[in-house]
């Protein structure tokens, strides 16, 4: 990568990112990934303490054995390659992190494709994103809360509108506004 692939100058894009050129894309079409801000930062910082570069001047060098290092520095730090359920740290596996920070976040799974480079979401969404137990509270925590009848009966307590439990699954709306009907098995 150069300075002239950077959108970071001022005359540049009012959004910081980086070109990657179709030769160097997997669909080989080519792509403008925004950054996030902290980087930019911390890029610009860095491009200052460097001094003149000229716009074909490589700025990082990324050697072909990238994944050698990185299992040395792993091994030499006292990390696992693979933890306990089989999960591999590789270079790849920063883009399932990246999927996965991006649906934590609350990033639509569209924009989560796009970001990804992605042509299928169902790839985005079931391969690359890894969202735990504690993601999922988290989406439950944020449904409305309402008073739910049960068996014509309405219960006092209020009621989360997501059904997780295998013995509750949601029936059909009644009449009544914030009213539901639920089967109970």
């Amino acid at each position: 990568m150069n300075t002239s692939q950077l959108g970071l100058h001022a005359n540049d894009a009012k959004i910081p990112h980086i070109v990657l050129a179709a030769k160097d894309d997997k669909n080989r079409r080519g792509s403008m990934l925004p950054l996030h801000p902290e980087l930019v930062k911390e890029l610009r910082k860095w491009l200052k303490q460097r001094g003149k570069i000229s716009a074909q001047e490589k700025l990082f060098f990324v050697p072909n054995a990238l994944h050698r290092i990185l299992d040395h520095d792993l091994k030499f730090a006292g990390i696992a390659k693979r933890d306990s359920l089989n999960r591999v740290i590789d270079v790849h596996a920063l883009r399932h992190t990246h999927a996965t920070l991006l649906a934590q976040s609350g990033v639509s799974p569209s924009i989560a494709k796009s970001a990804m480079r992605h042509s299928d979401i169902r790839l985005t969404m079931n391969v690359y994103s890894h969202l735990e137990l504690g993601d999922v509270a988290e989406g439950v925590n944020h449904c409305q809360i309402f008073s739910v009848r049960i068996n014509n009966n309405t219960k006092p307590a209020a009621w989360r509108a997501f059904f997780v439990s295998a013995s509750v699954r949601p029936c059909r709306r009644l009449s009544e506004p914030h009213t539901i009907g639920v089967a109970v098995k």
